[in-house]
């Protein structure tokens, strides 16, 4: 029952959630770094501000000690929306055997043959700069991605000497890259986690993010899932001094990795606050939260040229750094449901079902 029930988030979360992990991975596969951080941009951020969603609906008490547990599912869904969805970006580009030559057919016919062969040559030996232009991830997938070789002047070695000859510009098309993920530019981008929360200890709550390593399938490879977070009321140490309100700090952070495709790292520090009305198996607690955050993905792939493997890595930042969340909480009996709203540069929202004590 555990293996299906953690199957099944890993299809929601990753699957659903990402409309095609293994189409994702081929089409950035064919950029290279500067092309690819432009391109998965906006689903980095989206999905960074996913991970750091989610993590409280209220602030814990300020006892010394008290029983609390409860576990369930967290949903999250980030509006798309604000990212771009075109590019242009220039940066290096390991350009294939059809490319360097049709560069190097494009010379004046006053260059020789065996010239033209000798600047092909070169151009595939290294990298070249190229100027990228088409859609991000969540663009409408409608528009092949251009690459332009801006004319230059190149030195080859030909015949034994130092020869330099001037090249044309050249422009072309990686054919299939496009937006994969455009049904989201305007629907939240939807992630669910499971979630289990203990405590009260000298004010302070655990909380704790986990799947086991599951695989996928042979293209995506395996997913690993972990986080962790912490509250702490720091009223417990003062006792004398009541406030109206459940006050808290905290801190949260998670890492995610799929497969071969990307590693992701999320962290947030923030202040939150509540007001449980009613009793304990049957109340209502309006919550609210301050929260600066960041978040990380390492990707890491191979460019097929040729036949060749050649390595790409690259790190991208989420753009969203700070949050404020209101929600509300609604106990009944042994379940507890909660939703809330969170506004920043990406605005997400999330809801909670847990069941406990």
């Amino acid at each position: 029952m555990v293996k299906v029930f953690t199957r099944s988030l890993i299809c929601l979360s990753v699957a659903t959630a990402m409309v095609s992990a293994q189409t994702m991975e081929e089409t950035i596969s064919k950029l290279g770094a500067a092309a690819g951080k432009a391109y998965v941009a906006p689903i980095v951020s989206g999905f960074g501000s996913n991970l750091n969603a989610g993590w409280y609906h209220k602030a814990p008490s300020a006892q010394k000690f008290g029983f609390h547990v409860e576990a369930g599912v967290i949903a999250m869904g980030t509006l798309l929306s604000g990212g771009d969805k075109n590019f242009s970006v220039a940066g290096a580009f390991r350009l294939d055997s059809a490319k360097a030559h049709n560069i190097a057919n494009g010379m004046s016919n006053t260059y020789s043959q065996a010239i033209k062969d000798s600047v092909a040559t070169a151009v595939m030996r290294q990298d070249q700069t190229v100027q990228f232009t088409g859609e991000t991830v969540i663009g409408p997938g409608d528009k092949d991605m251009q690459i332009e070789f801006v004319a230059a002047n190149l030195t080859i070695n030909y015949q034994g000497h130092d020869t330099t000859v001037s090249v044309p510009g050249y422009t072309d098309s990686l054919p299939g890259v496009t937006g994969v993920l455009g049904d989201f530019a305007d629907i939240p981008l939807p992630l669910f986690a499971p979630q289990i929360s203990v405590g009260t200890i000298y004010g302070t709550n655990l909380t704790f993010r986990w799947l086991p390593e599951i695989e996928t399938n042979a293209d995506i490879g395996t997913v690993k899932f972990f986080g962790f977070g912490i509250q702490h009321n720091p009223g417990v140490w003062f006792p004398n001094k009541t406030l109206p309100v459940d006050l808290s700090v905290g801190y949260f952070t998670q890492t995610l990795e799929v497969g071969t495709l990307f590693k992701a790292t999320s962290s947030a520090v923030g202040l939150n606050v509540s007001k449980t009305l009613g009793w304990r198996f049957l109340n209502v607690t309006p919550y609210g939260g301050l929260q600066f955050e960041k978040s990380s993905f390492d990707f890491a792939y191979d460019l097929d040229v040729d036949g060749t493997a050649v390595p790409i890595d690259f790190t991208v930042e989420g753009e969203n750094k700070y949050r404020a969340t209101a929600g509300v909480s609604l106990r009944l009996l042994a379940i507890n449901i909660n939703g809330d709203f969170n506004y920043a540069k990406y605005p997400s929202y999330s809801m909670g079902v847990m069941i406990g004590i």
